[in-house]
């Protein structure tokens, strides 16, 4: 019996010091601090927002399930933009009634998904690309859905491995250094 204890506490003490290993945070100095005039960030959430809901009409990157529809409600979290503004990173939240969901859980209303978007401004808009790595889904808090969403993009993104234990990206995306990242290239190619 003893021996069974051992090997469950040693087994959880692996599972602690690997979640705490996840975590990595952007050093002070590099940290994304790039603001908008009110009445620009405004036009741009404006604008985002309309981009996202056609995207929902259309069933198509992060809301391509069913379970979104005309009357999911949708809000732009947070928009994170380079020194030239020509580039945002943006969180964006859906709010829908449980019984949208496949598993509805009846003791409660409404449920929270947020994902994360690239991107890069076009003359009238931007083009859009889902972040896929992470994606907040089926949560009944709006707040820790939205708080949940930027603390793993913030603090996890750059913990990512390759399967050959190589890192995917070099930087967090509240990282300064992130807006220089390939990916930009790789999702954007055309631009």
């Amino acid at each position: 019996m003893m021996k069974h204890k051992t090997i469950v506490f040693f087994v959880f003490s692996l599972i602690v010091l690997s979640c705490t290993e996840r975590k990595l945070r952007t050093p002070k100095a590099y940290q994304n601090t790039i603001k908008l005039d009110a009445d620009g960030y405004a036009k741009h959430k404006g604008v985002l927002t309309h981009q996202m809901r056609e995207l929902i009409t259309r069933h198509e990157q992060s809301f391509h399930s069913a379970e979104y529809y005309d009357s999911t409600a949708l809000q732009i979290d947070t928009i994170l933009y380079s020194k030239d503004y020509q580039k945002v990173i943006l969180f964006v939240l859906t709010k829908n009634p449980v019984n949208r969901q496949l598993k509805p859980d009846k003791n409660y209303d409404w449920y929270y998904d947020a994902f994360c978007y690239l991107g890069v401004r076009q003359e009238d808009g931007f083009k859009l690309k889902w972040m896929d790595p992470f994606s907040i889904i089926n949560f009944y808090d709006g707040e820790a859905a939205s708080e949940l969403i930027k603390d793993t993009y913030f603090t996890e993104f750059a913990t990512l491995k390759e399967v050959n234990g190589e890192y995917k990206y070099k930087y967090n995306l509240d990282d300064m250094r992130f807006w220089d990242d390939p990916i930009w290239g790789k999702y954007f190619e055309n631009n």
